[in-house]
């Protein structure tokens, strides 16, 4: 009798303690749902990005219309040869990194417009307007972006912005500032105050509150041939060395006739822009 009853003892003791390990274990797991006690489940970090630019300035040249050589059949079911406009290419880019940290993988990355992965990585961005619709294809062997209409690059800051979306929806952004400056010696464009331009070669950074436009180009008989540059909306006049780009004349308006330009000394303007040249762009406090 004495046998049977350790027997039933120990079958209750094996019971019991399984008991006791699932409520023990329930209790783990109620406590880690909870967030109490040694149990809980620590939560992910914030999801955090970052962003820089390898390059303050991003130089570039005006876009251009690239025309392709298509196949295609006519209504006599002749094969004839046509050009087509493939889109606007030839937009310098600049260099950019990017950290991801915290959230959940895996991790979704739009960087200017555009779709990248990882937690870190690099990627060029188009240092035209990040709005106009674009396509990957090929130019001169490399890839390329092509816009679809002319991206209109101009002088100024670009920020660049970037997204990332983690596994649970999360989203973090970040951005990053580039000076796009433009390269040009087309006499329609603006040339903007306040910007740097490298007009014929020649950094020059125009005026606040005027906006210059490109002038006639002299051959002279004596003395150097000149490059003239004008202040848009006035006559105010400013005439370079052609081989140095120093100043070699001037002409302006009269005060309070045509071309005069009302508040605005326009000699001083000259002056600022006759000594911006040479200069990059001053990127201080941006």
């Amino acid at each position: 009798m004495k046998a049977k009853l350790n027997r039933l003892q120990i079958r209750d003791l094996v019971v019991f303690v399984v008991v006791a390990g699932i409520v023990a274990v329930s209790a783990v797991f109620a406590a880690r749902e909870a967030g109490l006690g040694d149990g809980a489940v620590a939560e992910s970090e914030p999801l955090t990005l970052t962003l820089a630019a390898d390059e303050r300035i991003c130089e570039t040249e005006s876009a251009f219309e690239y025309w392709g050589v298509r196949l295609r059949t006519d209504a006599d079911d002749n094969e004839v040869l046509e050009r087509h406009s493939s889109g606007w290419v030839g937009v310098a880019t600049a260099s950019v990194r990017w950290r991801v940290s915290g959230g959940v993988e895996p991790y979704r990355l739009v960087v200017d417009g555009e779709a990248y992965r990882g937690q870190r990585g690099w990627g060029k961005v188009s240092c035209a307007d990040a709005s106009v619709e674009r396509r990957w294809g090929t130019y001169d062997q490399k890839p390329e972006r092509y816009f679809a209409v002319d991206p209109q690059v101009d002088s100024g800051w670009k920020t660049v912005r970037a997204v990332v979306t983690d596994a649970n929806g999360q989203t973090a952004e970040a951005t990053a500032k580039v000076y796009v400056l433009l390269s040009t010696g087309d006499w329609r464009h603006v040339f903007k105050g306040g910007e740097t331009y490298r007009i014929f070669g020649r950094l020059m950074t125009v005026p606040e509150g005027v906006n210059l436009r490109i002038g006639e180009h002299s051959d002279e008989e004596i003395g150097p041939d000149t490059q003239s540059f004008w202040i848009e909306g006035t006559e105010a006049t400013i005439f370079l060395n052609d081989d140095t780009y120093e100043e070699v004349g001037r002409w302006l308006p009269d005060e309070g006739a045509r071309g005069a330009a009302e508040g605005v000394d326009l000699g001083v303007k000259l002056d600022e822009l006759a000594e911006s040249i040479g200069r990059l762009p001053d990127l201080r406090g941006q």
